[in-house]
């Protein structure tokens, strides 16, 4: 880490917010100190008092980082925790929710629709740019897997991994959309079958949680062939693991079962009497029949 020396008065750095839980993680300041013992912070954001910390309390911090952030995290001044964050939500207030840390993306949900980020004239720019010629984008990432598909004839992985809502099952959403996208001339009845029969399988294993309506209570593992001498699409198929069969009989308050168990219901309602009244009477039985399963 960065020490504090006696160089350094009036130094900006981040430190510690004391109430967390009402803000920020980290706060901007002003130190002034020596060496390894206390350290004076002055608080920017607040006006405070100045507050007494140890210098490993506190994270060097630059002032001339560009209000929306930059594009790659590795290339800010000091790469720390407090700097990384701040970077993130300064890219995040602009709606740049995608953010490089060398050849790993960063996704932050945006809890909204962001339509124009995912047109089919982003896929096209994208096609056979390097990354870092364009903004950070997860049709970046898809696109250098498959050119190297292409260069290399080997496969390629792209892992992607984040807590419940994070947008797990969107990014990979984006990905097979964007490589469809460019395998529909060789194959369009492939991708298309492919994009359609997707919400129907996660249905099988997604389910309305408190944090997440359509959260993912499985891993899942797809594999894409592609066609000999091409990166057009070949065939496909879908592997599952650690599905929570226990949210079938039993699941938090507030939370549901997996979405295809009211899917049958309600076809079955509207394929009797077809209204919404018989719809949501069917999924309320389908939560009457989980409570007694569990019970049981």
């Amino acid at each position: 880490g960065v020490r504090m020396s006696a160089t350094t008065s009036r130094r900006p750095v981040f430190y510690p917010n004391p109430s967390p839980s009402a803000g920020e993680p980290f706060l901007r300041g002003h130190c002034s100190g020596l060496g390894d013992g206390p350290v004076t912070v002055t608080p920017c954001d607040t006006g405070g008092d100045p507050v007494q910390l140890t210098a490993a309390d506190v994270c060097p911090r630059s002032e001339a980082e560009p209000e929306e952030g930059v594009a790659d995290a590795a290339s800010l001044a000091f790469l720390n925790e407090p700097s990384l964050l701040d970077n993130i939500a300064r890219r995040y207030a602009h709606d740049r929710i995608y953010t490089y840390v060398g050849p790993v993306l960063l996704a932050v949900n945006p809890y909204k629709t962001l339509a124009e980020l995912y047109s089919r004239e982003a896929m096209d720019a994208y096609r056979g740019r390097a990354i870092g010629v364009l903004p950070p984008h997860v049709f970046a990432l898809a696109d250098r897997a498959r050119r190297m598909i292409l260069s290399d004839r080997r496969s390629q992985s792209i892992v992607v991994s984040g807590e419940s809502g994070a947008g797990k099952t969107e990014s990979c959403r984006a990905i097979v959309d964007y490589l469809a996208h460019h395998s529909r001339e060789e194959a369009e009845d492939l991708c298309t079958a492919m994009l359609s029969a997707s919400p129907l399988l996660e249905a099988f294993g997604c389910a309305s949680t408190l944090r997440n309506k359509n959260s993912s209570r499985f891993g899942k593992l797809m594999r894409i062939w592609t066609a000999a001498g091409g990166a057009s699409f070949s065939h496909s198929s879908i592997e599952t693991y650690l599905l929570e069969k226990g949210r079938v009989s039993n699941h938090a308050p507030g939370e549901r079962t997996f979405h295809v168990l009211y899917y049958i219901a309600a076809a079955a309602a509207a394929a009797g009497a077809g209204t919404d009244a018989t719809a949501a009477a069917a999924a309320a039985a389908v939560e009457r029949g989980v409570r007694v399963a569990a019970a049981a």
